[in-house]
């Protein structure tokens, strides 16, 4: 009874939370007009990064997961919170963007052409001979 009850309980879903995903009721208490960045940052925490040319909008991004025994894990919910500072440093917009905002992207399977010469392995072994300390 006792290995069964364990082999039971052993195939639960596990949840996992990643990265920094505020709760709803976080995200109520920013007010955009009036609440600065050391009140953004008291309230929701730190930002998961910073915008790549300016320091003036913050993204906290996010997700869960469950796993059911050794399958695949699944998304159960996933989020991006942009939130826009003015120049004063008061939050001038806050947007959620959630699962229904993602967009697939294509890889491109070019290669990056590299200026120079390739060399080939006889001019990789002839052009060590004599490179060695002594």
């Amino acid at each position: 009874m006792v290995v069964f009850v364990a082999s039971i309980a052993a195939c639960s879903p596990k949840l996992a939370p990643r990265g920094n995903l505020p709760s709803d009721i976080k995200l109520t208490q920013v007010t955009v007009g009036v609440h600065k960045r050391d009140d953004v940052r008291s309230i929701l925490g730190a930002p998961s990064t910073l915008g790549t040319f300016e320091d003036s909008v913050w993204y906290y991004i996010g997700q869960n997961t469950t796993q059911f025994a050794f399958f695949r894990e699944k998304i159960i919910e996933q989020k991006v919170v942009v939130i826009v500072f003015s120049d004063q440093g008061v939050v001038e917009q806050l947007e959620v963007l959630d699962q229904d905002a993602l967009r697939e992207i294509s890889l491109s399977e070019r290669t990056t052409p590299t200026a120079g010469h390739s060399l080939g392995f006889i001019e990789q072994i002839l052009g060590n001979i004599g490179r060695f300390n002594k």
